[in-house]
């Protein structure tokens, strides 16, 4: 049947590739299917819509390495096809060579017949990677002189300006993004980063909430609750936020990090202590930090920087969140502004839409 498929009609390629691909993985396995199907391919070169089905079903495995090695042939052999250009685009993107993804998005920009507006936006997500905000500015503008209401295009707009510290401008694109897509969790939840960056920990956790009011299994927001939370010396509904957390996302290394911030704060060393150990694969430079930050807490309160084990805490998430507005005095955990200048980070969802 899919080989039927293939020969009939190229509009019917992608099929053809799904087809033999799922059948290949259910009977054998996912080596057996791409090795198959790249024969397949290859007994018909020209048919240009054959390389694209295939790398996009590479990229969906995630087999990177081989989508590589099969788009830089598949190019050679079709040096002006602005797909096969577009795809090597997206798997350098995936694969965070940013600046190569760019610059596969700039060339694919000459062809009249590709997706101007998705290939705009590839290229603007790619610059922002690049930290080159003021040229991901530029794209996303080209957009919205000729779709005004492309969310993604908005969105990003807002995390270019926070990036570069124009908070003002950055919350004036999310509310424009949130008055299209109200229900809009990712967006709220960037708001609730502004406000935490601002110093109005109130209002962020506010924002937090309702965030989580819309998607309560959200790791970035938890994590950020729990950070604001913090803020407010709500230590035991911060604790609760971070344990949510770790459920969704065990072993997480920016949700332990700013845990372990929120127990030194909290003065629970014991706890600290339990955590460091249960966590030892953490990246050395998150345990080096969180270490130093744990001794210069307890040379001030006069304590040995070494402890004995003692039992740790476990936490479930209650409604107890809504009680975040009690506390008052600020903590600095914020990637930006944290404790000695050396503690983790809120983890603001900066997230785009319909990337790729």
């Amino acid at each position: 049947l899919a080989a039927n498929i293939y020969q009939n009609a190229d509009s019917n390629i992608p099929l053809f590739v799904d087809t033999l691909f799922g059948e290949y993985k259910i009977r054998s396995s996912v080596e057996r299917a791409i090795d198959y199907i790249e024969e397949k391919v290859k007994e018909d070169a020209n048919k240009i819509l054959s390389y694209v089905a295939f790398s996009k079903k590479l990229l969906q495995e995630r087999s990177f390495k081989h989508a590589h090695s099969f788009l830089a042939e598949a190019m050679l052999k079709h040096k002006e096809s602005s797909a096969l250009i577009i795809e090597y685009g997206k798997l350098k993107f995936i694969t965070q060579l940013y600046q190569e993804a760019a610059d596969s998005f700039s060339a694919a920009l000459k062809f009249k017949d590709i997706d101007h507006i998705q290939t705009l936006y590839n290229l603007g997500l790619s610059y922002l990677e690049l930290s080159k905000y003021e040229e991901s500015l530029k794209h996303f503008k080209s957009i919205l002189s000729t779709v005004p209401e492309h969310v993604g295009a908005i969105i990003n707009m807002g995390v270019a300006y926070k990036k570069l510290q124009k908070r003002e401008e950055a919350l004036k694109y999310y509310s424009q993004a949130l008055t299209i897509e109200p229900n809009n969790h990712e967006i709220i939840n960037n708001i609730g980063s502004l406000f935490y960056d601002q110093g109005n920990y109130e209002k962020a956790v506010e924002y937090f909430l309702k965030s989580l009011q819309l998607k309560d299994n959200d790791i970035e927001t938890l994590s950020n609750l729990g950070s604001g939370l913090t803020k407010l010396k709500d230590y035991h509904t911060a604790w609760l936020a971070f344990e949510e957390a770790l459920k969704l996302s065990p072993g997480n290394p920016k949700i332990v990090e700013n845990y372990l911030l929120c127990l030194l704060e909290a003065k629970r060393f014991d706890a600290y202590d339990e955590m460091i150990e249960k966590y030892k694969y953490l990246p050395p430079a998150v345990k080096e930090r969180v270490e130093a930050i744990a001794d210069e807490y307890r040379i001030a309160m006069g304590i040995r920087t070494k402890k004995p084990k003692k039992k740790g805490m476990g936490n479930k998430l209650q409604s107890q969140a809504s009680l975040a507005k009690s506390g008052a005095s600020s903590v600095d955990l914020s990637k930006r502004d944290n404790v000695s200048q050396k503690g983790g980070g809120l983890s603001s969802v900066e997230e785009e839409k319909e990337q790729f």
